[in-house]
């Protein structure tokens, strides 16, 4: 979907700036057939048809049923404008951007007509209250921002506190996408917490919490597509850098969001209908986690009715279908691949480990053989000598050393002449 600004009637705006130049091209064109005749409005296809004549070649590089939303009011397009070809297929169709602040907000039914601007949690819904199972349509996702998650959902014994959502790391500027179609209900600053956040309540009964904002680039009460940018993300507010705050509620009641989105795949836990358990709920004031499932309890997926498509929409259902099959199939390779190499990796690192213990331990064990070696030639070596004292004779040596005399004057070539001294260092063994 291309969008287009234009002022009401056939006066295009002189600011192009965004635009492609066949987008450019287009509005000039629109501007020459219609925008001579003060009187005409061009919201009709005859004349549309009568002005136009042959439209330029840039046409046919556009896919049939093509929409330019343009910027102006809702009650000044009397009709949208509807461009054809020649052979009158319809290659534009031109619709004003939602302006006007609904009668009836999304999901209002589930919240009982209650729409406030000033607080996330309004409503005052105890979990007994809601009905045991609660079916969510969850078609027409968009992830909120790609990222890893720094922080997950649960109690925080280290603050003594729930953290009521998803933490995921971005960098400040980043933008930040609404999860589903839905309805701006708050933008607020909460200093002490969520900093810039906004609030969105979607036609599938969720609403979705985005905290930690730098800007806030919608307004209260505005609608908001699955995957439109709603602000840019930031550190505002009680945070440690730059992140994503996402919550996700149900009539005020949080939810882990990570059993609804996979944040590392960057999609759907489970497609289509879910049913949420009293279980899932964090009931206000809990102290303790509630059991987290690793997968909802029912998933129920949405098909489109075939019987009403032409053969081109139906080939495309199926081409899309066996797409999205076959890139789950891929990435469940990607993931098995990945494990199965990471648990290589563990065991050469065990194997590695293994080795490196065997190897220190051989050379602390020969280390230690050859210390003891040493000990023993270094006593085997004192051994052999002995340090002569106060009142010993030749003989009294001899004699503590069981050797003769004549032997111990042999190993140390002495004669009969020979006195010993006091502190002489003499051989008593070969």
């Amino acid at each position: 979907m291309a969008f287009l600004p234009m002022l009401a009637g056939a006066q295009m705006i002189a600011d192009t700036a965004g635009l492609t130049p066949e987008e450019v091209a287009i509005g000039m064109y629109i501007e020459a057939e219609v925008g001579d005749d003060e009187d005409f409005e061009p919201y009709d296809i005859a004349d549309i048809d009568e002005q136009g004549g042959v439209l330029p070649l840039l046409f046919q590089g556009y896919q049939v049923g093509d929409t330019l939303v343009v910027d102006i009011p809702k009650d000044k397009l009397q009709e949208r404008i509807i461009i054809r070809t020649p052979d009158g297929v319809v290659v534009y169709r031109l619709q004003p951007e939602p302006r006007n602040k609904p009668k009836v907000h999304p999901a209002d039914s589930i919240y009982q007509g209650v729409w406030t601007n000033y607080r996330v949690n309004p409503y005052g819904v105890e979990i007994a209250s809601l009905p045991d199972t609660v079916r969510v349509d969850l078609t027409g996702f968009s992830l909120p921002h790609k990222g890893r998650v720094t922080s997950h959902f649960g109690w925080r014994p280290r603050f003594g506190r729930w953290h009521y959502g998803t933490d995921v790391g971005l960098r400040t500027g980043d933008n930040v996408l609404s999860a589903w179609r839905g309805q701006v209900r708050v933008c607020g600053y909460d200093a002490g917490g969520y900093g810039y956040y906004v609030v969105v309540r979607h036609d599938n009964g969720f609403e979705t919490v985005y905290g930690h904002l730098s800007k806030i680039l919608v307004e209260e009460d505005q609608g908001v597509e699955a995957g439109e940018v709603i602000g840019r993300g930031g550190s505002t507010g009680h945070s440690t850098g730059p992140h994503l705050h996402f919550e996700i509620r149900y009539r005020g009641i949080t939810i882990n969001p990570e059993l609804i989105i996979n944040f590392d795949r960057g999609d759907l836990q489970n497609e289509g209908i879910v049913l949420l358990t009293h279980n899932m709920f964090t009931a206000k004031g809990q102290k303790k986690p509630a059991p987290v499932q690793t997968k909802l309890p029912e998933v129920q997926e949405i098909l489109p009715d075939t019987t009403v498509m032409t053969p081109e929409e139906l080939e495309a259902f199926h081409q899309e279908r066996q797409a999205k099959a076959e890139q789950r199939a891929r990435e469940e390779a990607e993931r098995a691949e990945k494990a199965r190499q990471a648990e290589i990796a563990r065991q050469q690192a065990a194997e590695r480990a293994k080795k490196l213990a065997a190897e220190k331990a051989r050379k602390e064990a020969e280390a230690k053989k050859k210390a003891e070696e040493e000990r023993k030639r270094k006593a085997a070596e004192a051994a052999k000598w002995y340090v002569v004292r106060e009142g010993d004779s030749f003989w009294s040596i001899a004699n503590k050393k069981g050797i003769s005399v004549a032997e111990l004057k042999k190993l140390n070539r002495f004669n009969d002449k020979t006195v010993l001294h006091p502190g002489q260092k003499i051989r008593v063994k070969k």
